[in-house]
């Protein structure tokens, strides 16, 4: 992919992999990835920073690819990640997200009794949306964080 100029990056599969030594050799020798994303094998980044950490001091061979912090990251744990794991970048997914609540329909009815396709069980009037404020937080504190790290 970058004899193309394309960038390639692996995905968490490499957090649920059964032989992580040898998954990290793919990775490094013949995929030959630019990035993994991944949370260090635990259920979130933070849990998994030890982990993280070793792969940033792990003999690599090959091409060592940028390991990106997935899985729970917020700006509430950004510049943990980046101090602690070493990590070269930070992934968030849901963690930008706030539910937004759709207005009462023209009908009034908002109660349940009447669904638009939507699982019986689920909540048709609202629904997860990226929060421009959530984004700028997060990205607020890992620049600053990042800076204090590396411009010492």
């Amino acid at each position: 992919a970058t004899e193309h100029g394309m960038m390639l990056t692996c995905h968490r599969a490499f957090d649920v992999c059964v032989d992580p030594v040898e998954g990290w050799n793919q990775i490094c020798h013949q995929i030959q990835a630019d990035r993994l994303l991944t949370s260090g094998r635990a259920a979130t980044a933070l849990e998994g920073a030890p982990y993280l950490l070793s792969l940033r001091q792990s003999p690599a061979g090959g091409q060592r690819p940028r390991i990106v912090a997935a899985a729970g990251v917020s700006a509430a744990n950004a510049a943990t990640l980046l101090r602690e794991a070493h990590v070269d970048g930070l992934h968030a997914g849901s963690a930008l997200c706030k539910t937004v609540q759709r207005p009462a329909s023209a009908s009034g009815v908002q109660d349940g009794s009447v669904t638009m396709g939507a699982a019986r069980d689920g909540d048709e009037w609202s629904w997860p949306c990226v929060c421009v404020e959530v984004v700028r937080e997060l990205a607020t504190v890992a620049t600053q964080a990042y800076h204090s790290l590396h411009m010492q």
